[in-house]
């Protein structure tokens, strides 16, 4: 049996149960803001011994969502973080923000990655450190200040974005989420936000890998 999951943001949450849509909610059903902003889709889930829960628990940590209560029906209401304001990226409780100062970053995580660093073919200067995690990637560049994180890479479905997508994840689903002020690059679709880049590369229309850049102001 399978149960479903209604990824929603929080400025409807409340909107949502106010309504009632329990039983009336039908998968790929896009949650509207009143704004007309998209805000996420209802999607089915299916049940594990993780996602097998009871009103009021809480989804694991690996879901990167975050369950607030139960509707009627077997309808799980969920909230995510809302897309396009601050795109980072976050794993096991350490916030990685593209921009912002590697180091702290990097103690946070642990020693557990393998390092690579890149040279300059002129000088032989470090142009750029890659921390390899066994799920992502960290690549920082130095300036007169220290080493900032400059990109982010996820490379298996165990990551997950701060709002709830990961490999696999469809394209329409995750335009949903994020809406539709993004650009076509290549095999990605493309935000922005401030500095910071999000790319989701795709594979028969399901998400295949995921990028935070960071865009110094020229």
């Amino acid at each position: 049996m399978n149960k479903k999951f209604l990824t929603v943001t929080a400025i409807v949450f409340s909107a949502l149960l106010a309504s009632g849509c329990g039983g009336s909610s039908t998968e790929g059903t896009v949650v509207t803001l009143a704004n007309g902003e998209q805000a996420g889709v209802i999607m089915t889930v299916p049940q594990t011994d993780e996602t097998s829960q009871t009103a009021g628990e809480s989804v694991p940590e690996t879901s990167a969502v975050e369950t607030a209560t139960s509707a009627e029906d077997g309808l799980v209401v969920v909230q995510t973080k809302t897309a396009s304001n601050d795109y980072s990226f976050t794993f096991l409780g350490t916030v990685i923000t593209p921009g912002e100062p590697c180091e702290p970053v990097v103690s946070a995580l642990g020693t557990t990655y393998d390092y690579y660093e890149n040279t300059s073919d002129v000088d032989q200067s470090i142009t750029s450190k890659i921390y390899a995690y066994s799920d992502f990637a960290i690549k920082a560049t130095p300036d007169s200040t220290g080493d900032y994180i400059s990109a982010v890479y996820l490379n298996t479905g165990n990551c997950v974005t701060n709002e709830g997508v990961s490999f696999g994840t469809p394209s329409d689903t995750v335009i949903a989420i994020y809406g539709e002020n993004y650009t076509a690059e290549g095999d990605a679709i493309v935000y922005r936000s401030g500095n910071i880049k999000l790319s989701f590369y795709f594979t028969n229309g399901n998400v295949s890998d995921i990028i935070y850049e960071y865009e110094p102001d020229l």
